[in-house]
């Protein structure tokens, strides 16, 4: 039997896009106090995953250990269908698969295996410092 795909609303898109864009800026013990189910993608990684049923989140903190971007996974087609028309339809492109916010940066990039990304970073690298 197959199991029925049910996408994701509108808003709930927005909401994990905002979530992974609120990392941003965020120190890695603040999050992984206010996620304690992230865990680290690898043991030797410093990459962290906070999975769900219907995505996952990457946190990537960078050499002060704050983290400069994250990565948002969909785990069905259609998920990523909607988060790509949500990019197109709300935010400003400046690229082709790649939008801005008033302080971020999404794109949309998809990998040879086959996995799609959502990168989102900050507009200007100028406050990471």
């Amino acid at each position: 039997m197959e199991e029925v795909i049910n996408p994701l609303s509108k808003a709930a898109i927005k909401k994990i896009l905002r979530t992974a864009q609120a990392f941003i800026g965020r120190s890695s013990i603040a999050l992984e106090r206010e996620y304690p189910r992230s865990r680290r993608r690898h043991p030797t990684s410093n990459v962290y995953l906070i999975p769900c049923k219907e995505s996952s989140i990457l946190w990537i903190p960078n050499i002060f250990e704050v983290c400069d971007m994250s990565l948002v996974q969909f785990n069905n087609a259609v998920d990523i269908e909607g988060c790509f028309d949500l990019c197109n339809n709300t935010l400003e492109s400046i690229k082709p698969n790649v939008w801005v916010d008033e302080d971020t940066i999404i794109q949309y990039y998809s990998e040879a295996s086959g996995q799609h990304n959502f990168l989102i970073g900050w507009k200007y690298s100028c406050l990471l410092r």
